[in-house]
């Protein structure tokens, strides 16, 4: 209950914010433009499951996502924790621009494999690498709806449901903390272009 409490407080102060301004990648192309082709339902269904997939990605590679977190520390001079919550953020990103209806579906029955998973965490230079700001109030929407639901049914869930409940949200916390790594990178890009100046 503190937790749930803790991440509404993080959610309502604006720490998991929207960019001032719609997002575009380096080609242009409109994030919401990938949503085009699904129904509202099916873009928070989408969400949700890449939330989870993305969660319990990083549990079961979470040595692999350590030692990638410490090495863009060191290259980048940010703390490990924001550099593990903007490898989560990616992560993200790239299963919902890349999986389809379908995934969301073998997911939801069980029947997901392997290779769909790699497919739908493979980084590529079709998808935009941030969500908009309309995809971003999606987000929260289904931190929400997670909170909500793990608040009406304790006594129904078992304690390692719980657990991964639990950590499934303050997973998503993190996700706030990848606008401060853009504000660094930009920082350091105007950095670099003074001094060239």
């Amino acid at each position: 209950m503190i937790i749930a409490l803790l991440c509404l407080f993080f959610l309502l102060n604006g720490h998991i914010c929207l960019p001032e301004q719609e997002i575009k990648t380096t080609d242009g192309i409109d994030p919401d433009l990938f949503d085009n082709s699904f129904s509202k339902k099916e873009q928070e269904l989408k969400m949700s499951v890449c939330l989870g997939l993305t969660q319990s990605d990083f549990v079961k590679e979470r040595i692999f996502y350590q030692r990638m977190a410490e090495s863009i520390k060191k290259d980048n001079k940010i703390h490990f924790n924001d550099a593990l919550k903007s490898l989560f953020h990616q992560r993200l990103v790239t299963c919902y621009f890349n999986s389809k209806i379908q995934d969301v579906n073998s997911f939801l029955n069980g029947s997901i494999t392997k290779n769909d998973l790699t497919r739908i965490f493979s980084v590529n230079n079709e998808i935009p690498n941030k969500f908009s700001k309309k995809q971003l109030s999606m987000l929260e929407k289904v931190i929400a709806s997670n909170f909500d639901r793990f608040k009406e049914e304790p006594n129904k869930m078992s304690s390692l449901v719980k657990l991964f409940t639990l950590i499934f949200i303050v997973s998503t916390i993190g996700i706030s903390f990848y606008f401060a790594l853009n504000k660094l990178k930009l920082e350091t890009t105007k950095r670099k272009h003074r001094k060239k100046i």
